[in-house]
């Protein structure tokens, strides 16, 4: 992920998509619910090192981009997944999000909003 921590608007309450770093290529913004604000503030409280911030929001300890979680390759090892990889849960989570909104909507009765 190349979020950085000049992309969050804690004030505004939302998160710039830069369109170099995203797949269409185009700038967005994504509200923030209160939820994330608690986690983002403390992740950065965490991540000051002696004073300085990490310009990336999920880098590595020498303020790098991530390129795979170690222990997610364990788990998958443990588990005996083969092919599957860090990539491409950012396509199964909204997915699987999606698919439990259309359930909830169905027994619930709910309509979309628009």
């Amino acid at each position: 992920m190349q979020l950085t921590w000049p992309d969050i608007d804690f004030e505004r309450e939302r998160i710039r998509v830069r369109g170099s770093t995203s797949k269409g290529e185009r700038t967005r913004y994504v509200d923030m619910c209160q939820e994330v604000i608690d986690l983002l503030t403390g992740w950065k409280k965490q991540t000051c090192r002696d004073g300085v911030q990490l310009i990336l929001v999920f880098g590595n300890e020498a303020g790098e981009a991530r390129r795979e979680v170690v222990q997610y390759r364990d788990v998958l090892r443990e588990a005996q997944i083969d092919d599957f990889t860090w990539h491409e849960l950012r396509h199964y989570v909204p997915f699987r999000l999606c698919l439990v909104t259309s359930i909830a909507r169905i027994l619930w009765g709910m309509s979309d909003a628009g």
